[in-house]
C-alpha cells in the first residue's frame, strides 16, 4: 500500500514540476520585494532615517540597515511567512486527494482505501512540511522568534492550516456535471465546510496572530494560553471533518457523474 502512495504521490509531483518551479521562482524574487516594500513603509514613519540614506557614508548607511533588521526583525519575518505559506497553499491545492481509478473496480474493500487515503494524505503534509523547512532554511528562518510561547502558537496553526489545505479532493466531472445536470450533483458538506468555512478561519487565526507579533506582542504563556480555546476548536473540527472528507472519495459515482447517461434519460422523459 506503501509503495501505491508513494508512486502515485510520484506522479502527481512530476506532473506538477513546472509550476512548482514557477512558485519557486516566485518566493525567490518576492523576497528582495518583501524587505524592499518593509524598508519603504519603516523609512517613511521616521524622517531621521532618510537623512541616512540621503548621506553618502557607505558604513553608516550599512550599519544603518543592520540596526533596521534587528530591531524590526518581526516585521521582516511576518512578510516572509505569509508568501511562503500562500505558495506552499497553492502547492497543496495542486495536489488533492485522489484515489487510483484501478481501486475503484478491484476488490478492494473500504478499510483499504480509507487507508490509502491517510497515508496518501500524510505524504501530502509531509511533502509540504519538506518545503517548508527548505524554504526556511533558505531564508535563515521563518519562524518569528526563538520564544517558545510564539514558536508553539506559530507551529500549530501552520500544521492546521496546511491539513485544512490538504484535504481539498479530486473535483472530478463536478463542475461539468453541475452545469449539465444541476439537480444531479449534492453539496459535499464536510469538504465543504472544510474547504471555505475552516479554512477562513485559519486564516482569520493566522493573519490575527501576524499582526499582534508585527505590532511587536511580547509572547509569554499566560498570553498563549489565551489560544488555547482556538487550538481546541481548531482539533475539535480536524477530528470531525477529516473522516467525512475522506469517506466522500469512497463514492465514484459522486466523483465522476454519469453525465451522459442522465442527459439520455431526461431526453426520454422529455419525449413522453
Amino acid at each position: 500500500m506503501i509503495k501505491l502512495v508513494l508512486t502515485k504521490l510520484g506522479l502527481e509531483i512530476r506532473r506538477n514540476i513546472p509550476l512548482f518551479l514557477f512558485y519557486a521562482v516566485c518566493f525567490y524574487f518576492l523576497m528582495p520585494f518583501i524587505f524592499v516594500i518593509i524598508f519603504l513603509q519603516l523609512i517613511s514613519e521616521d524622517p531621521g532615517m532618510r537623512l541616512v540614506f540621503l548621506s553618502d557614508n557607505a558604513a553608516l548607511i550599512e550599519d544603518f540597515m543592520i540596526n533596521i533588521l534587528t530591531q524590526h526583525s518581526a516585521a521582516f519575518a511576518c512578510g516572509i511567512a505569509v508568501v511562503t505559506l500562500l505558495l506552499l497553499g497553492l502547492t497543496a491545492a495542486r495536489l488533492p486527494l485522489r484515489l487510483p481509478k484501478a481501486l475503484y473496480v478491484c476488490s478492494a474493500g473500504e478499510k483499504e482505501k480509507i487507508s490509502f487515503l491517510k497515508l496518501y494524505l500524510a505524504g501530502k503534509l509531509t511533502f509540504i512540511l519538506l518545503l517548508l523547512t527548505l524554504s526556511s532554511l533558505y531564508m535563515g528562518s521563518l519562524f518569528i522568534t526563538s520564544s517558545a510561547p510564539s514558536l508553539a502558537i506559530q507551529l500549530s496553526l501552520t500544521v492546521f492550516l496546511f491539513l485544512a489545505f490538504s484535504l481539498n479532493t479530486d473535483p472530478g466531472n463536478r463542475k461539468e456535471a453541475r452545469k449539465k445536470c444541476p439537480d444531479m450533483v449534492t453539496e459535499r458538506s464536510s469538504e465543504t465546510f472544510v474547504s471555505v468555512y475552516w479554512s477562513a478561519l485559519l486564516i482569520l487565526e493566522n493573519t490575527l496572530f501576524y499582526a499582534l507579533v508585527y505590532a511587536g506582542t511580547e509572547w509569554t504563556w499566560p498570553l498563549a494560553a489565551l489560544w488555547l480555546p482556538i487550538l481546541f476548536v481548531n482539533i475539535y473540527l480536524a477530528v470531525k471533518h477529516t473522516s467525512p472528507v475522506l469517506r466522500h472519495m469512497l463514492q465514484y459515482e459522486k466523483i465522476y457523474f454519469p453525465i451522459s447517461d442522465e442527459m439520455e434519460r431526461k431526453d426520454i422523459e422529455h419525449i413522453y
